[in-house]
């Protein structure tokens, strides 16, 4: 059903249409909140209501259909006339019930609180949207008059009029309010300025103006300085980006008014000032000692009159022109790096100051980190660097740096061993390029292990001999382990370097928990990987050619391929791992060439030392030069392809137990004499010892074995080498399947 409706609240004040007639003496009905139903209209008394006085209220009318009343002006009822008289010879008749009056085809408003009561009606002063009728009060004779007011009842709305008037109604609402939206934007006030940052600038520069009134749409802003259009870089409503027009004649400083035009206007006017500043761009060098001189680079130099300083001093310009002046650095107190401030004034105009660095070319301003271990990746950064890594020569206490990029202010390197009995001291980090050194006032605190057992710490490192965008080794504080050419799948020679020192010094400290090997796996290009784990890196035929070169004096490389290649490097990690991770005997390298034998004499002097999990820092710190020298030769130079001396990898002294018809302690001693592998069985009974020469001694690929010849019986031992122990079976002889007894040894030196 569609309820009748009203255009405001009750509450709500209503325009004023005219004049309005006087209030009628009978009873009115007011509205209350309608009910709804499907049987008629929705008309509600306030009887007695005593509210303050509502104005009157616009209604939707919906007259009855069998009732047609014209449309007519709204006027005064008149009261209606007294009843006539009863006729004296006539008794009255019994007092009937009053009368319900008929239901009232619509609401009707809310009586004035001054307003008579008046009887019942559905008069309105308000002319409706639909037709402005106004209905007027019946004559009611008194009993109806006098009759208590109706209940309201609800009407069903027969059809979709009201809605059509209530639509009718929001629509002019909109319109209305549409139109005072439009007038209020036509009607905009002009801007008004308030104020202008910076008071002075230059042409091209972005002043700041500031104020109420702008257009939020910059294309919307029109600024002038004086006839001059300027361009509005940003706008918002109390904000204007601008950016300064030529204005100036001769380069002569103007005052020039300032106005911005917009849809409500033209403002008000400010004042800029505009003249030629000077400004400074660069100094060349930007990095200078005292007495040295310096040319300042800029724009609107050769003003008058002139003023440099540097720090505090006024220095005299020796020559000047609208984009440069020459100056000398003054004597002052420095360090190196040291920045100083240079300005430049003209009249009552300044330059932004610029900063001078106290130093000479090439500058270390800064190292970051500024301490760490071995292989620590730092940054340099200062001046005057060549923008090549092989322009570039940087060296920590003299260790040289491998460099893995540069720039004219940075260099990316990675920190070298320094020998260095303390735990922690500061060493100095020297930068040489364009055939000048650095001062070496920067300093790195490098730290490493003095003391108990060493943890090697792999890092990259330059080749003195070759181009460093071409050769790079992977070293420890003892030396070369890895001698790598070219990129191979890295970015450079450099960085493939720093890759593989950086994931084997990760596996040492791995190996100190758990065991860490290394196999040589094939392709299209051989690798070597961690068993079980991912490739380590690759063999490239540009890794032949580097191990062709002569690195030694005197040397005759080997050519080789890049398989002999991946599995000498395997040999070398699983050597250094073991020794340094795990503490164990290496042996894997000495198989293959007799340069290896160092590693092995390394661990029998780190375990005569005491050193039964490893090697002692204090032994790794002062390795003879021999033992420096062989570590440089096993890593630059390949194994001929013959292999190594036979029994390389266990020669020493080995003690242990045997058992065959009873358990006794034995004693081997195994050497290499003219190439050949022999040595001698000691078996020891109480007090007793006796000593037996071996027979047939030989050992290929971890596999020992010997023959002993006592009391009149042969006895063929078969051990197998795993790190520094030997373990295996007797038997009878070397054709034998069924074992006679077991032994089993430990390297003792």
């Amino acid at each position: 059903s569609s309820p009748a409706f009203s255009a405001e609240p009750e509450s709500a004040p209503l325009p004023d249409f005219g004049e309005k007639p006087p209030a009628p003496a009978h009873e009115a009905f007011v509205l209350d909140s309608p009910a709804f139903s499907a049987d008629g209209d929705v008309i509600a008394e306030t009887p007695g209501r005593s509210s303050a006085p509502a104005p009157p209220a616009i209604i939707f009318d919906e007259p009855a259909a069998t009732v047609a009343e014209p449309s007519v002006p709204a006027r005064p009822v008149p009261a209606p006339p007294p009843p006539p008289p009863a006729p004296a010879a006539v008794p009255a008749p019994a007092a009937a019930p009053p009368l319900k009056p008929p239901p009232p085809p619509g609401p009707i408003r809310t009586p004035r609180a001054a307003a008579p009561p008046v009887r019942p009606d559905y008069m309105t002063e308000i002319p409706t949207i639909g037709g402005d009728r106004v209905r007027e009060a019946p004559d009611l004779p008194p009993e109806v008059a006098a009759a208590p007011a109706p209940k309201p009842r609800a009407r069903p709305m027969t059809d979709g009029r009201g809605y059509l008037r209530a639509g009718i109604g929001v629509a002019a609402a909109m319109v209305t309010w549409g139109a005072i939206q439009a007038w209020s934007h036509m009607h905009k006030p002009p801007p008004v300025l308030s104020a202008i940052t910076p008071p002075k600038a230059e042409a091209g520069t972005t002043i700041t103006i500031t104020g109420t009134g702008f257009e939020s749409s910059a294309s919307r802003n029109t600024v002038t300085f004086g006839d001059v259009k300027a361009t509005v870089t940003d706008a918002s409503d109390t904000s204007l980006a601008v950016t300064v027009p030529p204005v100036l004649r001769n380069n002569a400083a103007a005052v020039v008014p300032v106005v911005v035009q917009g849809r409500g206007g033209r403002s008000n006017a400010l004042f800029v000032k505009v003249a030629r500043l000077p400004r400074l761009t660069r100094l060349e060098p930007d990095v200078a000692l005292p007495g040295a001189d310096i040319t300042l680079h800029g724009q609107n130099l050769d003003g008058s009159p002139l003023t440099v300083k540097i720090g505090a001093d006024r220095v005299a310009a020796k020559e000047a022109t609208a984009e440069t002046v020459r100056v000398t650095v003054p004597d002052m107190p420095w360090t190196d790096g040291q920045p100083v401030m240079v300005t430049v004034e003209i009249g009552p105009d300044s330059a932004r100051p610029m900063a001078l660095l106290l130093g000479r070319l090439p500058l270390v301003a800064e190292v970051a980190p500024s301490a760490g271990p071995i292989g620590q990746r730092v940054a340099l950064k200062g001046r005057g660097f060549d923008p090549s890594p092989a322009g570039n020569r940087v060296t920590f206490a003299g260790e040289p740096s491998l460099v893995f990029s540069a720039s004219p202010s940075e260099l990316q390197v990675a920190v070298p061993a320094v020998a260095n009995n303390a735990y922690q001291a500061p060493v100095p980090v020297v930068v040489e390029a364009h055939g000048a050194a650095s001062s070496g006032k920067q300093t790195f605190a490098l730290s490493h292990s003095i003391s108990g057992i060493a943890r090697l710490t792999f890092f990259p490192a330059p080749v003195a001999q070759g181009p460093p965008e071409r050769y790079a080794m992977v070293s420890t504080e003892m030396g070369p382990v890895l001698l790598l050419t070219g990129k191979a799948d890295a970015p450079s020679t450099a960085e493939r370097a720093g890759r593989v020192a950086a994931t084997v010094t990760s596996l040492v400290e791995t190996a100190a928990s758990r065991p860490v090997t290394f196999e040589v796996r094939e392709g299209a290009a051989p690798a070597v990987a961690v068993t079980g784990g991912a490739v380590l890196l690759t063999a490239t035929t540009d890794d032949v050619d580097g191990y062709a070169q002569s690195w030694e004096p005197g040397a005759k490389p080997p050519r080789s391929t890049p398989r002999q290649i991946a599995g000498y490097w395997a040999a070398l990690l699983q050597d250094y791992v073991s020794l340094f991770g795990q503490g164990q005997r290496p042996s894997r390298t000495a198989e293959l060439s007799p340069r290896g034998k160092v590693l092995v004499d390394l661990y029998a002097e780190s375990q005569r030392r005491g050193g039964t999990g490893g090697v002692l820092a204090s032994t790794m710190a002062n390795l003879p030069p021999a033992t420096l020298k062989a570590l440089r030769e096993m890593a630059l130079l390949l194994p001929s392809g013959a292999g190594g001396v036979t029994g390389t990898a266990v020669a020493g002294k080995w003690e242990g137990t045997m058992e065959d018809t009873e358990q006794r302690r034995i004693e081997v001693e195994l050497r290499v004499d003219g190439g050949k592998l022999g040595g001698s069985l000691t078996t020891k009974t109480g007090e007793i010892a006796v000593r037996t020469p071996l027979q047939q001694v030989s050992y290929d690929k971890g596999q020992l074995k010997f023959v002993t010849t006592g009391a009149g019986a042969a006895r063929q031992f078969r051990g197998t080498l795993e790190g520094g122990s030997i373990s295996g079976q007797i038997f009878k002889d070397a054709t034998a399947k069924d074992a006679v007894g077991r032994f089993s040894l430990r390297y003792v030196e």
